[in-house]
């Protein structure tokens, strides 16, 4: 039986999910309204920001749904990297150099905004692109069965020891069926044979 308060609360890892979802949404809503009365460069820059903390919405909920599916992990920390990083490109670039702001209003900088966006989005790509096929390289190597990536440490060892426990079962049941196999299922009929 559950205690009381173990009925009452829901569980844990689906509130941790649900919690990290609604403050990437909390966060969005805060900067959709922080871009009134702002340049056309400092709302496409905190525009593109709102996607990429969306993205980290979406992703939150899809690896809520599917939680063995390592495609939306990586896509959620994709996306959280990319807000960081677009969070130091927006300082740099709105407050990085306060004397001249008259460049700020120019349409070639929004324009070029949006293209350092989208390299942030490659580079970040890139980088763990060749950060997992490092780690994938570094386990296949380290395997004790060539071909195999462990999921966790002994994880191969565990998989043989039940083979052979199986095995094992195995004989201890045929021992058991043959009598009924042969046809005699009478221990008399065992015991005068």
């Amino acid at each position: 039986m559950k205690p009381v308060l173990g009925k009452l609360l829901p569980n844990i890892e689906d509130l941790e999910y649900t919690v990290l979802a609604l403050a990437f949404a909390v966060e969005g809503l805060l900067f959709k309204f922080h871009l009134m009365g702002r340049n056309s460069l400092d709302i496409a820059m905190h525009t593109l920001l709102i996607y990429a903390i969306y993205g980290c919405v979406i992703m939150t909920l899809l690896e809520f749904k599917c939680r063995n599916q390592p495609l939306a992990s990586l896509g959620r920390a994709f996306f959280t990297v990319l807000q960081g990083t677009w969070f130091f490109q927006v300082g740099i670039t709105l407050h990085g150099n306060e004397d001249n702001i008259s460049w700020l209003e120019d349409h070639k900088t929004t324009m070029t905004a949006v293209c350092h966006y989208a390299w942030h989005i490659s580079a970040i790509f890139l980088f763990s692109l060749i950060t997992g096929v490092s780690w994938a390289l570094f386990y296949r190597r380290s395997s004790p069965i060539s071909g195999m990536i462990p999921m966790k440490q002994g994880h191969t060892k565990v998989a043989q020891e039940e083979k052979i426990d199986l095995n094992d079962n195995l004989e201890e049941s045929e021992l058991i069926m043959e009598p009924l196999l042969n046809g005699s299922n009478n221990e008399e009929e065992d015991e005068l044979a």
